[in-house]
């Protein structure tokens, strides 16, 4: 498609198609077109956030099935779409009451949620280190899992952009890559992976102990909240050990760690070092799946 910018308007000329002319207003403000097939994304409250089940290039992958399994998803009816939004509202809703700061962060970054279909009930959720600020996910099922998801996926965006300017590990230096068992996944991970998913799970020790100590939980729900919370701490805990003793950090990956581990002592009771004499979990039953 050929687009053309001018003045009020924009060109819109597929190949072999109708041209349309969509204003700049109707552009800006995700207006639909009476008459015309062109129609914008939905939107998502509170911030610039769309609801992108549009793009099929942001979950397929040429030759295999997708990222991590995942494949697009359509949303055929505007009850689909109200659901999306509902729990967006609803998650954010959660966030600004427990965390106000990581509210601010998931509205201020996220560009695209974008709906995905993996294997038959499964729940998972994703990021393209390649189109950060887009999450991936299959649908939450409740508005706390939507608050996990989109915490969990803004920080693997922020370590993807931070990885476009400065190395934190030195890779496998033309030798095969070292692995390591981490608590989060039941497959071996290199140690890129692993820097990614101890970021990602300290956010989520830290939510959830935020979580349990929100006024409005109940004592279930707040109960529920510090097991959940003091779970991912030793998951943190344990991959910060294999990090620090890797040898394969650089300098800056170093004293990045060193900061994980600093805020990782800094967690509450219910998600601090209280937790690291508690049983692990074993792979994949804490979350739904959550793939870099």
């Amino acid at each position: 498609m050929r687009v053309e910018a001018a003045g009020g308007r924009l060109l819109l000329v597929p190949e072999g198609g109708r041209e349309t002319v969509v204003p700049r207003a109707a552009l800006l403000g995700h207006e639909p077109l009476p008459g015309s097939s062109w129609r914008p994304l939905r939107t998502l409250p509170g911030g610039p956030a769309v609801l992108d089940d549009h793009d099929p290039h942001l979950a397929y992958e040429e030759g295999r099935e997708g990222l991590a399994g995942l494949r697009p998803a359509t949303l055929t009816a505007d009850g689909e779409a109200r659901v999306w939004q509902g729990l967006w509202t609803r998650a954010l809703a959660l966030l600004r009451e427990a965390d106000p700061e990581r509210a601010a962060e998931v509205t201020g970054l996220v560009r695209a949620l974008v709906p995905v279909l993996w294997k038959p009930d499964g729940r998972a959720s994703a990021t393209r280190l390649a189109a950060p600020w887009a999450v991936l996910t299959t649908l939450p099922q409740t508005p706390e899992e939507m608050a996990e998801v989109l915490v969990h996926e803004v920080q693997h965006s922020k370590l993807a952009v931070l990885g476009g300017v400065v190395h934190l590990d030195h890779g496998a230096d033309g030798q095969e890559a070292a692995v390591f068992r981490v608590g989060w996944r039941s497959d071996p991970r290199p140690l890129g992976a692993v820097v990614q998913g101890t970021y990602a799970h300290l956010a989520l020790a830290d939510l959830w102990d935020r979580l349990a100590r929100r006024a409005s939980a109940t004592p279930a729900e707040r109960a529920a909240a510090r097991r959940r919370a003091e779970d991912f701490a030793t998951q943190v805990d344990h991959a910060l050990f294999l990090l620090l003793g890797s040898g394969q950090l650089t300098r800056e990956g170093t004293e990045f760690v060193e900061g994980m581990r600093r805020r990782h002592a800094r967690l509450g009771p219910s998600g601090g070092r209280s937790a690291r004499h508690g049983a692990r979990q074993p792979a994949d039953t804490l979350t739904p799946g959550h793939f870099g």
